[in-house]
């Protein structure tokens, strides 16, 4: 059969040409398969081939599914001698360091996640800037994730002014992770800061983020500044949810506003939710 782009095949990929000539190419967990094994084999060029075909069959890239399906030390092990063998071109080298970068971002996400692992996470990601290997969006939001489940909020705050200085253009999320930090930590002049500094950059500040900074304002005992972002949300025509509510009735109960705790209890209820301010 004939081959768009013919890839260096060697002696592992005459031996894949022939179980991809019996499948037709059909199989997308196939596709996968051969992926990991080409990456496996530390052969980005012959990678990269699969990653074309694959995605012009409109298939899902197979690089990002071996990443995430892969253990992740073997898989991490194995990019890492692929670069360190060095040889490549520019092209190949970008994907690789690019499928390193993933398999990090995926394995310390996971770590984050489970809680106590977050400290491995940090030192996973680590090994890129080690390496050379500028981090991505991604791997701010990690490492931000990280730092969220350690409280590390003065090193949240390092990541995000780092961030900014590499050019790097931060995401909603991103900014509502450091606020999560700041808040765990009851860093309140923190999250103000930072929350205000995502007006200033024109990062849009969604539901999340007006609920960290509420809750902080209430944990400061500032009822005026968390009902004033409540305000805002509604001018904004952002549906508060239940959470809002509840930390702004909290700041109002603790200031004895009565009027004002029951006017945003009445809003609340026509919006179908009864909320206890001291839970």
């Amino acid at each position: 059969s004939s081959w768009p782009n013919e890839p260096p095949w060697g002696p592992l990929g005459n031996m894949l040409r022939g179980r991809i000539a019996r499948t037709h190419c059909g199989n997308g967990r196939f596709w996968r398969s051969v992926a990991a094994v080409a990456a496996l084999a530390g052969s980005a060029s012959l990678l990269r081939w699969w990653e074309a075909s694959v995605e012009g069959r409109g298939g899902r890239p197979p690089l990002l599914a071996f990443a995430r399906k892969s253990p992740f030390p073997k898989t991490r092990n194995e990019f890492y001698r692929a670069l360190d063998r060095g040889g490549m071109s520019d092209q190949q080298y970008e994907f690789c360091s690019g499928g390193l970068r993933k398999v990090i971002v995926e394995e310390a996400e996971k770590r984050s996640l489970a809680g106590r692992l977050w400290q491995k996470g940090l030192e996973r990601l680590s090994d890129l800037s080690a390496r050379g290997i500028a981090w991505d969006v991604s791997c701010y939001d990690v490492a931000l994730q990280c730092c969220s489940q350690g409280k590390l909020w003065s090193q949240a705050v390092q990541l995000l002014e780092e961030l900014l200085a590499n050019g790097v253009q931060p995401e909603s999320k991103t900014y509502t992770r450091i606020l999560d930090t700041c808040n765990r930590c009851w860093q309140w002049r923190q999250t103000l800061d930072i929350f205000d500094d995502m007006k200033t950059r024109s990062v849009g500040r969604e539901h999340p983020a007006f609920e960290k900074v509420i809750q902080a304002c209430t944990k400061a005992e500032l009822w005026e500044d968390a009902l004033a972002y409540y305000e805002e949300m509604k001018r904004a025509q952002m549906a508060p949810g239940p959470g809002h509510y509840k930390f702004v009735m909290q700041a109002l109960d603790a200031a004895e506003a009565d009027d004002l705790y029951d006017y945003v209890e009445e809003e609340a209820a026509a919006m179908g939710h009864v909320i206890f301010s001291d839970l």
